[in-house]
């Protein structure tokens, strides 16, 4: 029997990166669940995403194509109908800005939410997941982040770009498309200055990016208690890797990255992003093929810009001891009342075990792993 299928007691990890608390309880995997449900799509639903309904979207931002493709575009970029953001100039008149009477009283606690909110239709064609499209096509999408994160980055409006996508209607998706959605922030989300802080005081300690340490890039002395916190290899090749995190938040959580240490997406070279696209595209074909139809959040991180003032007559990034990472999270489990009390994590997986049944779906090697 492997060990870890040992472990009944409920365990509690901290992560390497940011110090959040998980508890792992695999017994929680034999509870009843009397509340099964299939979310449907109206069946006279019109999609505004398919090739031919543009006019129901905004107008594209950025179209991209394949070579070989008979589509007019087959991903494109276009402000988002329905942004939970400000695009308008922060210096523009609005109603809802506080009176200059009561602004001084409630500057501490309430501003405008300005920034940028963009959806990238991923595909021309009506599909649900990155896994149904054609081998390759996922790097377009890579590349139209890439694109659209280096103009927010050139426009010195934005601070910190999130990209995000909700896969399936228990991720959050209200439309089936598959879509997702690059944000524009003019301030450091708590989630991300957690990151940044937590690898900055690593890297003072140890002298290495704590990520590249949890992959197993480099190969220093380390105390043991760091070398058993490595995470569980899931894929890997020459460029990129994917493992589960030690401290997973949720069942068969996998995060990609590169092997090359950089602190900005956008710096990785546009030549990369093919063999990027189809490496995602494998782990999440490893995970529905394990998980049939599973929801999912992916999520891309990526170091804040660095303010002009730092940015301008110094060769020194003020990030360089971070990583951008990918991060897939299944939502194969409910957020419950303990952890949106408390923020604390609990996994019925452990990560070595996830890990183990996603390498099993196919090997690494396997080149018909797209349906």
């Amino acid at each position: 029997m492997p060990a870890s299928k040992k472990r009944f007691v409920p365990e509690l990890r901290s992560d390497l990166l940011s110090g959040a608390n998980v508890i792992f309880a695999p017994r929680r995997n034999s509870r009843p669940d009397e509340f099964i449900g299939v979310a449907q799509r109206l069946p006279d639903a019109i999609c505004p995403f398919c090739g031919g309904h543009e006019n129901q979207t905004p107008p594209g931002l950025l179209t991209l194509k394949n070579p070989d493709s008979a589509n007019d575009w087959d991903v494109r970029v276009v402000n988002n109908l329905y942004p939970f953001l400000n695009i308008d100039d922060p210096a523009t008149d609005n109603d809802d800005c506080p009176s200059s009477t009561e602004a001084a009283v409630v500057a501490q606690r309430r501003t405008l939410a300005h920034g940028v909110h963009e959806v990238t239709i991923e595909s021309n064609r009506h599909v649900a997941s990155l896994t149904e499209m054609p081998k390759g096509d996922v790097g377009l999408v890579m590349l139209a982040y890439h694109r659209r994160i280096t103009a927010m980055r050139t426009s010195g409006q934005i601070h910190c770009p999130i990209v995000f996508k909700n896969c399936r209607r228990s991720a959050g998706a209200s439309v089936e498309h598959a879509h997702s959605q690059i944000v524009g922030l003019r301030s450091v989300p708590a989630r991300i200055r957690d990151e940044l802080d937590a690898m900055l005081r690593f890297q003072q300690r140890y002298g290495h990016c704590a990520l590249c340490v949890a992959l197993r890039l480099p190969s220093p002395k380390l105390p043991d208690s760091l070398s058993s916190q490595r995470w569980s290899i899931v894929d890997e090749d020459d460029n990129w890797l994917a493992a589960c995190p030690w401290a997973s938040r949720f069942p068969f959580e996998i995060w990609i990255a590169a092997r090359e240490h950089r602190a900005d997406f956008d710096a990785q070279p546009e030549s990369s992003l093919q063999s990027l696209g189809e490496f995602l595209q494998r782990q999440l074909s490893r995970l529905e093929r394990r998980l049939p139809q599973a929801a999912y959040n992916l999520v891309l991180h990526t170091a804040p810009f660095a303010p002009p003032e730092i940015a301008t007559g110094f060769d020194i990034h003020p990030y360089d001891h971070y990583h951008w990472h990918i991060e897939i999270l299944p939502r194969v489990a409910t957020l419950a009342g303990f952890e949106m009390g408390t923020g604390i994590f609990v996994n019925s997986v452990l990560p070595e075990d996830a890990a183990t049944q996603l390498r099993e779906t196919f090997p690494s090697s396997d080149e018909n792993w797209v349906r």
